[in-house]
Formats: structure tokens, C-alpha cells, sequence
């Protein structure tokens, strides 16, 4: 349940990123003679790596809100069952 809720904005994140690789480099490195595996080495990761890391940092956030709040619903240990019981016996 965690690693889908943080797969999609990672996913999303990630192609948007690609796709806002300004054209010009990509045209510019591909006049040079860049392969497609240098283009996306040299060229595609480096300008969308921030945006992938802002994925990341969200998918983090998504993952510990669920976590906590599948516990809530269905473990006997942990962190989501603590907050549980310590909300039930106030």
C-alpha cells in the first residue's frame, strides 16, 4: 500500500521533469553527435534531476501518511497503532 501511494507522484514527477528538458540541448546535443544513451546521460538526467528529487520528497511525505494511517487501521504494533491507543485512552 505504501510503495503504490509513492509511486505515482514519483512517476509523475519523473515525466514531467523529462519533458521540460529545454529542446534546444537536446537539439543542440544531438547536433554535436551525442548517442541516445549520452544525450540521456549528459543531457536529459542532469536538467531533470531537481524535479525527480522534488518527487522524492513528496513520495517521503506520501509514504509516512499512509504508513501511519494503515496502521491505524490494521496492525497491532507500530506507529499508526500507538497514536491509535494513546487517542482512545485520552
Amino acid at each position: 500500500m505504501v510503495i503504490y501511494s509513492c509511486a505515482w507522484p514519483l512517476l509523475l514527477n519523473t515525466i514531467a521533469a523529462v519533458r521540460q528538458v529545454d529542446p534546444l540541448l537536446v537539439r543542440s546535443a544531438r547536433t554535436m553527435g551525442a548517442t541516445p544513451s549520452q544525450l540521456f546521460r549528459k543531457v536529459i538526467l542532469p536538467a531533470s534531476l531537481p524535479t525527480i528529487f522534488v518527487g522524492i520528497r513528496l513520495a517521503s511525505a506520501s509514504a509516512m501518511l499512509v504508513l501511519v494511517a494503515s496502521e491505524m487501521v490494521g496492525a497491532k504494533s507500530g506507529l499508526g497503532y500507538s497514536s491509535s491507543t494513546a487517542n482512545t485512552a485520552s
